[in-house]
């Protein structure tokens, strides 16, 4: 296999065989030559406030301005988590759709499987109040809440696992809320599968046909 070592600069989004997508400050741009030239695909809309805000690290973090999810969806439209709210956009376009605002912060992992977009609140949650699951099943246009969490302080991430057909969540971040879990995939069963320490505190899941991998989060 060659592999070849690139430059660029930015934030990088999302990469595939086909396209690379990153970004600049508001501006999206792609590449679909492995990332030899770019292409600005469109801007996303924001107020000159915000929009300097983007060029400091302390002032976008405390904003939670710029992006910081995309996806590729099955009909190449695009879903993106930006400035705390959710837009599309469409093929044919070069504007962002918008779809609504993001309660909390920013999540930290997002699943989607083909039109199926799910994704958990994540936020300090000091009062521990219940924490939702948002789906869409129709690519992102409409939203609905299909689980609520007790107990916890937020979801860390939702992850499809394509070789059993289930979703895994994962939460944290004290002891008792550190927990994996796995729901169908209409949320109507979900269980605890490893829950109580810090070791169970994790935030990214990978898979195979037999294990689940993942690292634990714990600062210690």
């Amino acid at each position: 296999m060659n592999c070849q070592k690139f430059r660029t600069l930015g934030r990088v989004l999302w990469v595939s065989k086909d396209v690379i997508y990153k970004s600049i400050g508001r501006n999206l741009y792609y590449s679909e030559d492995k990332g030899l030239r770019w292409r600005l695909r469109a801007c996303l809309p924001m107020t000159n406030l915000r929009g300097v805000s983007l060029f400091s690290n302390v002032l976008s973090r405390l904003f939670r301005t710029g992006f910081h999810h995309l996806h590729v969806l099955d009909n190449n439209s695009l879903i993106v988590f930006a400035n705390k709210s959710i837009y599309l956009l469409e093929p044919d376009s070069n504007y962002f759709q918008y779809v609504g605002a993001i309660r909390g912060s920013k999540p930290l992992c997002v699943s989607v499987h083909k039109d199926v977009i799910v994704y958990g609140e994540y936020s300090r949650n000091v009062n521990r109040i219940p924490v939702p699951l948002y789906k869409s099943e129709d690519a992102g246009l409409s939203w609905f809440v299909a689980h609520t969490f007790e107990g916890i302080r937020h979801v860390h991430g939702v992850f499809f696992d394509k070789f059993s057909g289930k979703y895994w969540i994962t939460t944290g971040d004290l002891d008792d809320e550190c927990s994996i879990w796995m729901a169908d995939q209409d949320f109507v069963k979900v269980e605890k599968v490893l829950t109580g320490a810090q070791k169970f505190r994790a935030v990214q899941l990978l898979f195979d046909p037999h294990f689940i991998y993942y690292g634990s989060d714990t600062p210690d």
